[in-house]
């Protein structure tokens, strides 16, 4: 069994036998307890006597991720059991003086019971289950801290909860639970986090892998922002081990968790431009094993072993000079250079003036060379790949469509939660008014989604507008300043963007609001679309719902995959150059739309195809029948079919 104490029953080599009840019986006694034996009898073993070093187990990733290895440095425990004995050579280490000793427990109740945690151990009658569990949580920590000692070293033997009779995984295919501080096979730990005797009451288990790889020591120190809310977040994948173990790599982050550590939702660009890195480092060593870090590679001498690495990870084809992922061929550039900066400043701060001169020259390299080597190729692949690649619009009759399913199953929605509370409605309730509001504002969704209660709470407040402007509206302008709530929101490059409420949409904010804690929305969340899961402090994602919507079954939308908030945001622009806008107009709706009128005739208002074809093929036209002279003057809509 997994989680039993005693790891009599987990060797694979022991197996019971009809022929060998009594070893059977004697096994079934022992499991589930820890001795706590006061014979005088010394059991303290020396290490190189009892454990072996296996020959061929791989080195532990979380400290040298080296592939030129052949001996490794760190082994496992191996079982010493036969099909017949059971064998009592399992060694384990003392928390206080890291003595090893097949009997721990006696070593601790022995020479150690002076400690605080022994005396905690003697204060329980034996053989009870408390002093047990104390026992346990005394001995793990033991083992735990040899371990840690070990993968800090990068040499020695690990103790792990079961051993195996051979080498068939390596030490960095364990991780320690967070309760007991065991170490498991990764593949085993979320069984074993289930029935731990140390689990935590009601405790939620998420991410165990991730989570537990932070038990691990780590090869430097890193900031404790980035660590909490970005490096605990990543995959625990060889990308990620890579990653928190270069020292570039989390200069890199650090610096950018300092630029962006006041924006939670900015904690996913971090973690990205840190895994792009490792991911190249981990591309290198594949051709050059013996590049244990980014800072070896960051050579002159190495620069086209970067070039030649990039072109692996981003698919280059020799045959066609493209790149299967052409941007994240031109990201490696940026954050090369990045990279070079911080090993420069490195240098240039401890005096070494060699270090110093290799990152220099390595920047040389990447300005003079880099452009003709991948930038090039990878600017003409996106161009190519961007060339006649149809923009496609959301159709009108898409968003009618969508439209109106929102505007009917947000009042039956409400009228069930008038009077009582349903989780899967308010969850319902919650999604649609979010994706309602994007729509309705062509918002982009990130911004959308992160709407705080303060931001809303000031909407109604807030009346601030000039008796002057008031005065210049239209009676329908009037209407809807009285109507229409205004959120202000940050926007991209810290704009302050506003959103636009309806009645409807308003209404059915209150109702979110009002049973918000029945929904067991924590206090902490300060998002107006929470997350109603996991007690999690981020809002649900705009684009999510937005998806979920335009594909239910019963709207049957013609193009549901257009429905996205950049393809909404690109069709008011495009539609709205059929209005013929004055200048000032264009400025409104581009202020509006969080972005300036450059990026909005640029970006936004497509160059479509039937606007193309109508308008420049009149002009055209007179162009080739000679009577453009006669046109002086006059705009392109003046120009007649009659007329050409």
């Amino acid at each position: 069994m997994e989680d039993s104490f005693d790891d009599s029953t987990q060797d694979p080599d022991y197996s019971t036998e009809s022929s060998d009840e009594s070893i059977a019986h004697s096994d079934n006694v022992e499991a589930g307890y820890v001795s706590d034996s006061s014979s005088n009898m010394s059991d303290t073993v020396p290490l190189v006597d009892t454990l072996p070093v296996l020959s061929n187990t791989k080195c532990c990733s979380e400290i040298n991720l080296s592939q030129t290895e052949k001996k490794p440095a760190i082994s496992i425990q191996t079982s010493s059991n036969t099909k017949v004995q059971r064998v009592w050579d399992k060694v384990h280490y003392c928390f206080f003086c890291e003595i090893s000793s097949t009997n721990i427990s006696k070593h601790y109740l022995g020479p150690h019971q002076s400690e605080a945690e022994v005396q905690k151990i003697l204060s329980y009658p034996k053989k009870s289950e408390a002093r047990r569990l104390e026992l346990l949580k005394l001995r793990n920590a033991g083992d735990y801290k040899h371990n840690t000692d070990i993968l800090k070293k990068g040499e020695g033997v690990l103790v792990t909860w079961t051993r195996r009779p051979e080498d068939e995984v390596s030490s960095g295919d364990f991780l320690p639970c967070e309760d007991c501080l065991a170490f498991f096979l990764r593949s085993n730990l979320w069984r074993h986090r289930k029935v731990c005797p140390f689990r935590k009451e009601g405790a939620k288990y998420r991410k165990v892998q991730s989570e537990a790889s932070f038990l691990l020591p780590s090869s430097h120190e890193v900031n404790k922002g980035l660590e909490m809310n970005v490096l605990r977040k990543m995959n625990a994948d060889e990308i990620t081990i890579a990653a928190r173990n270069d020292r570039i790599i989390t200069k890199v982050g650090e610096k950018l968790y300092q630029k962006h550590g006041h924006l939670p939702h900015l904690y996913s660009h971090v973690s990205q431009k840190m895994r792009e890195l490792a991911r190249l480092l981990i591309a290198v060593r594949g051709q050059q094993p013996d590049v244990n870090s980014l800072s070896d590679l960051l050579h002159p001498e190495r620069f086209m072993l970067a070039v030649k690495a990039t072109k692996i990870l981003c698919n280059f084809s020799e045959d066609t000079n493209t790149y299967g992922n052409p941007s994240l061929a031109l990201k490696i550039g940026h954050l090369l250079k990045k990279c070079a900066k911080i090993k420069k400043s490195s240098a240039l701060s401890s005096g070494d003036s060699d270090l110093g001169k290799n990152a220099d020259d390595f920047l040389t390299l990447l300005d003079d060379e880099w452009t003709d080597e991948i930038s090039s190729s990878a600017l003409q692949t996106l161009n190519t790949n961007k060339m006649n690649k149809g923009q496609l619009l959301p159709l009108t009759e898409d968003l009618k469509k969508l439209q109106c399913y929102f505007q009917e199953k947000s009042k039956s929605l409400s009228a069930s939660l008038q009077n009582s509370f349903s989780k899967p409605d308010w969850e319902l309730l919650n999604q649609l008014t979010l994706a309602r509001l994007v729509m309705f504002n062509r918002r982009r969704g990130g911004e959308t989604q992160r709407i705080t209660l303060e931001g809303y709470a000031a909407k109604l407040t807030k009346h601030d507008s000039l008796q002057e402007i008031k005065d210049s509206l239209s009676p329908v302008e009037k209407m809807l300043c009285e109507t229409f709530g205004r959120v202000e929101i940050r926007g991209k490059k810290g704009r302050t963007v506003p959103v636009l409420l309806t009645p409807a949409i308003q209404q059915s904010i209150d109702l979110l609001l009002k049973w918000r804690k029945e929904a067991q929305i924590p206090d902490e969340n300060p998002y107006l679309f929470a997350r109603p899961n996991y007690d999690s402090l981020q809002p649900i994602r705009s684009s999510d719902v937005l998806r979920r919507f335009a594909h239910e079954p019963e709207l049957e939308l013609s193009s549901p995959e257009n429905i996205t908030s950049t393809q909404l945001r690109k069709h008011v622009a495009t539609v709205s150059q059929i209005l013929n806008l004055e200048k000032n107009d264009l400025e409104v709706m581009a202020t509006f739309m969080g972005h300036d009128i450059d990026v909005h005739r640029s970006f936004y208002r497509l160059p479509q195809e039937t606007i193309q074809i109508a308008r420049m093929g009149k002009l055209l036209k007179a162009f080739d029948n000679g009577t453009i002279a006669k046109y002086s003057g006059k705009k392109l809509e003046d120009i007649t079919v009659e007329g050409i």
